[in-house]
């Protein structure tokens, strides 16, 4: 059997309102991230690059295991400090 939940802080999957809302929450993701330290971002071009960003959806990337953790655990602060 089933069991379903009731969640009010989030928009429906296939919602035209979702790279919008997903924009204004992971805004300030990117400054976050880039003020890490002890990690070496790829580079594009002498461009760190370090996150991309499309519509809802999200990359982190490093050259190490221990970079990509270190993003990671920033990541979940990131949405832990956001929630309402």
């Amino acid at each position: 059997m089933e069991k379903t939940f009731l969640c009010y802080i989030k928009v429906k999957q296939g919602c035209p309102f979702n790279p919008l809302m997903f924009g204004l929450f992971i805004d300030g993701l990117e400054k976050r991230l880039n003020a890490l330290e002890g990690d070496t971002p790829p580079m594009l071009v002498q461009l760190a690059v370090r996150l991309l960003l499309d519509a809802d959806d999200l990359v982190l990337m490093s050259h190490t295991p221990a970079g990509l953790q270190k993003q990671l655990d920033d990541l979940q602060t990131f949405c832990w400090e956001c929630q309402c």
